[in-house]
């Protein structure tokens, strides 16, 4: 049975700056070549976490080109959420140099609450200078990163 679907990028892809993850951008750019994807994002944890990246890294991000061997890179971070009000352990002037940004919950880097502050239904992100993505922006998003039409 053909598949109909497949795989055009990698949204949340960890490098050797988290030292959890073992291969360089070149290697991950090799590999999304030979798994026929069009993109990856670089999403390294944030400073606070045990094995994250210094806030430096995400920094220098922008200056890697926007194309690499014929595979669009897209600069992020996987930031830590802090507190239970929404406090992320990168700042505003290095999340606006990013392209991609996820924000995640990891025991490591936050105290569990009670059962009422981890099931909030909504979580104030406490990004000062533009929200994380609008919400127009999320289907235009996916469109563009995914030549599929009927997806």
């Amino acid at each position: 049975m053909d598949n109909k679907y497949r795989i055009s990028g990698d949204l949340h892809a960890h490098t050797i700056a988290s030292q959890h993850a073992y291969s360089t951008i070149s290697e991950m750019v090799d590999r999304s070549k030979e798994l026929g994807m069009d993109f990856i994002a670089i999403t390294d944890h944030g400073p606070e976490m045990l094995d994250g990246a210094i806030r430096h890294h995400f920094l220098c991000l922008p200056g890697l080109s926007d194309v690499v061997e014929g595979i669009r890179l897209y600069k992020g971070a996987e930031v830590n959420i802090k507190s239970f009000a929404g406090r992320i352990d990168l700042d505003s002037q290095v999340l606006a140099r990013l392209d991609f940004v996820i924000a995640s919950y990891h025991i490591e880097a936050i105290t569990p609450g009670t059962v009422e502050e981890n099931y909030t239904p909504s979580l104030p992100i406490s990004w000062d200078n533009h929200q994380l993505l609008e919400t127009e922006a999320i289907p235009q998003m996916v469109r563009s990163m995914n030549p599929l039409p009927h997806i």
